[in-house]
């Protein structure tokens, strides 16, 4: 079950996480024009697609309520990848989870084989959640 806030398109902010299109998104730059001839701000929405990093733009009244999802960012400690980019992971309570996959053509995918060759250090990734979509984000080196 997912659960969303709302805000005025023209009180949305640079890096918000809002729904556009039915793909959840992040926003890069709102541009406000002046009140046109009926009185109402335009919002010109440039936005980045959180999953696939593609961009797009959304233009919207100033005063149209914009659906903010409720986003998780949880860090995983990385035990292990395997060829096909399944990755085991643990969390603070020391279950593990083996059905987070990070796609082979991806850089994240480069950075995690590299880091996985250096096992001097421990790593932990950062997993992206809202509504439905859960991805792999980021990789990071804790000592």
């Amino acid at each position: 079950m997912s659960t969303f806030n709302f805000k005025l398109a023209h009180s949305v902010k640079n890096r918000d996480v809002v729904v556009m299109k039915d793909r959840i998104a992040k926003v890069v730059a709102n541009v406000l024009s002046a009140p046109a001839k009926h009185g109402h701000t335009k919002c010109n929405l440039m936005l980045e697609e959180v999953a696939t990093g593609r961009r797009f733009e959304h233009k919207l009244s100033g005063d149209q309520r914009v659906k903010l999802p409720e986003v998780k960012l949880v860090q995983y400690a990385l035990i292990a990848m395997d060829d096909e980019g399944f990755l085991t992971v643990m969390d603070s309570r020391g279950e593990e989870r083996s059905d987070l996959r990070v796609e082979p053509e991806t850089q994240l995918y480069a950075k995690i084989g590299e880091a996985m060759a250096d096992s001097d250090n421990y790593f932990e990734v950062v997993v992206f959640s809202a509504m439905d979509l859960e991805f792999v984000a980021d990789l990071k080196v804790v000592r």
